[in-house]
């Protein structure tokens, strides 16, 4: 499945027979990046492969807005990772995070 994160940037991630397998790609105006990762023998929900997703996603906007001294985009990357963690660990679905930061 193709994910657009932003800018010019896709990612691709595949669920393939039980395992969760993760590559991104990302296109700049001069590089092509490529990285993956393949977890075998591990059972998860739905809720936390979002939660590894944000925080691989995340990461990748963070790097970005290094690249492009974007401040915006590295603080949404952060954002992006911190939401990725809680969701890995405690399985809660994304809004409910979100609802539970803005309240702190």
């Amino acid at each position: 499945m193709k994910i657009n994160i932003f800018r010019g940037i896709s990612a691709y991630y595949n669920i393939i027979y039980g395992k969760f397998s993760i590559s991104l790609k990302i296109i700049d105006d001069t590089k092509i990046y490529l990285w993956g990762i393949t977890l075998k023998h591990t059972i998860m929900n739905t809720t936390e492969m979002e939660g590894k997703w944000n925080k691989i996603k995340g990461n990748a906007k963070q790097q970005y807005g290094i690249a492009v001294d974007d401040d915006s985009t590295y603080s949404e990357g952060t954002m992006d990772k911190l939401i990725g963690q809680i969701q890995e660990s405690t399985g809660k679905a994304k809004e409910a995070i979100k609802k539970e930061i803005a309240s702190w």
